[in-house]
C-alpha cells in the first residue's frame, strides 16, 4: 500500500515512503519513475488530490518535476527559511546543562 497525504503530513517524509514502496514493484519494461507516477494518483487524498487534478497531463514530464512541484506547495521557502532561521539562532540558556547527566 502506498503511504496516504492529506496535505497535513511532512511532505518529505511521503515523498521518501513513496519512493520506497515503489521501489518494491518490479514490472518488466516499465521504469521506477513511471510506476511513482503512476502511485501518486492512489496516495494523494483530499486537498493533495484536488492539486494534482488540477494539472494539464502533459504538465508532469517526469517524477523530479512532480517533487519539486508538490514541495514548493506543501513545503514553502519561507517555511524552510523559517526552520533554518530557528535552527540558527539556537541558545544555551545559562540554567541548562550542557550534557545530560
Amino acid at each position: 500500500m502506498p503511504p496516504k497525504f492529506t496535505g497535513s503530513e511532512d511532505p518529505y517524509l511521503f515523498i521518501r515512503e513513496l519512493e520506497d514502496v515503489c521501489s518494491l514493484i518490479h514490472m518488466p519494461k516499465v521504469t521506477n519513475e513511471v510506476v511513482r507516477i503512476k502511485f501518486i494518483l492512489f496516495a494523494l487524498k483530499d486537498d493533495a488530490k484536488r492539486l494534482i487534478y488540477g494539472f494539464k497531463v502533459s504538465f508532469i514530464k517526469s517524477w523530479d518535476s512532480f517533487v519539486n512541484i508538490f514541495l514548493k506547495r506543501y513545503f514553502s521557502s519561507s517555511k524552510t527559511i523559517r526552520i533554518r532561521n530557528e535552527i540558527l539562532s539556537f541558545v544555551q540558556l545559562k540554567h541548562e546543562p550542557f550534557g545530560s547527566r
